[in-house]
């Protein structure tokens, strides 16, 4: 007997596989101005943080605030200041059961002043409410806090020789197999590094006030907000288990539809080429979702300039410094989100 139309038709749709329903398009790149090359500065906190206010404060996008300006008062930042601009912060941590544990460490503690190149892009918002900040027509980010980066090859190349074993008494090459204890000549070095770290990092601030002439004030009304979710389940079996893919990709998309841009802290290995075992924790704006049929892609912004990371994976194909990803892919290795709004 003949199967009639209407029913194979039917049929047909009731298995193709469904849209995401919370994945609505949008794409917010021609408000968030044009993409900035971190190069080698480890300042991806703060152009993840330039993005947030300058969209939110509604700046054009030729001006933009400038990341380089962010970075620089972060790096200059004392203990007192760092705890006040946490404390501007709605930090919620998603930790439904006691047993729960972060992958990467504390994952909201600030930065020690003796490594001040990491950062977390709610603090770094949040030290500039209240006060002037630059636009990149004045302090340009491109390739910026060089100079930074520089001290820090200096400062670990001048450990690295002063740390070798001393020459044998009997023969002038290096003594390979002597036992050398390393602790008291790092205990020495440690004030000179902080001292050099403080030095350059003051330099790079100059820098900053010198060329800012026409500095803008934050709204008091703004207001940072950060969420954290722990991502891995350590049963007591041992048994590691992945959870809150699906909650984290639920208030991206949510943010998204609203109109706001989501920075967020994620294992970069996801979307680049890692040696394996590898992980690195980097910052980046998710400025647009589509769906691709069945499943939801996220549009991120990154910081490497319009050719994107030399390292990017090669099934990501570089949008002027942009690139879709399965919302799946990402959220998978996703730490934390951040998101400015009015207060």
């Amino acid at each position: 007997m003949a199967i009639p139309m209407i029913f194979l038709i039917i049929f047909s749709i009731s298995i193709l596989p469904a849209a995401d329903a919370n994945c609505l398009p949008k794409d917010l790149r021609k408000k968030m101005g044009k993409i900035r090359n971190q190069g080698e500065s480890q300042f991806c906190y703060a152009f993840t943080a330039a993005d947030l206010l300058s969209e939110a404060i509604g700046i054009s996008p030729e001006k933009q605030i400038s990341a380089f300006d962010l970075g620089a008062r972060y790096i200059n930042m004392s203990d007192t200041q760092m705890k006040a601009a946490k404390n501007q912060i709605n930090h919620v941590v998603v930790k439904p059961q006691e047993n729960w544990r972060y992958e990467f460490g504390s994952s909201f503690s600030g930065i020690p002043l003796s490594d001040r190149v990491g950062g977390f892009t709610a603090t770094a918002v949040a030290q500039t409410l209240q006060k002037p900040i630059c636009l990149e027509s004045e302090v340009p980010s491109e390739d910026s806090s060089n100079e930074y980066q520089d001290a820090k090859v200096f400062i670990n190349d001048l450990m690295l020789r002063s740390l070798k074993p001393p020459a044998s008494k009997n023969n002038q090459s290096s003594c390979q197999n002597c036992q050398y204890d390393t602790s008291r000549q790092l205990e020495n070095f440690r004030n000179m590094i902080e001292a050099i770290n403080d030095y350059t990092a003051q330099r790079i601030l100059q820098q900053s006030s010198r060329l800012c002439r026409n500095p803008i004030q934050i709204p008091e009304k703004i207001k940072i907000h950060r969420k954290t979710y722990v991502r891995r389940h350590v049963t007591t079996q041992g048994t590691t288990l992945l959870d809150h893919d699906l909650l984290i990709r639920d208030d991206i998309s949510k943010l998204l539809a609203s109109g706001r841009p989501v920075a967020i802290d994620f294992d970069s290995c996801v979307t680049q080429t890692c040696p394996e075992g590898q992980r690195a924790v980097h910052a980046a704006t998710v400025v647009g979702q589509r769906s691709n049929g069945e499943k939801c892609e996220f549009l991120v912004r990154d910081s490497y300039g319009p050719g994107c990371n030399k390292k990017l994976r090669t099934d990501l194909k570089c949008e002027e410094g942009h690139y879709w990803i399965s919302s799946e892919q990402l959220t998978s290795s996703t730490i934390s989100i951040n998101w400015v709004q009015p207060d």
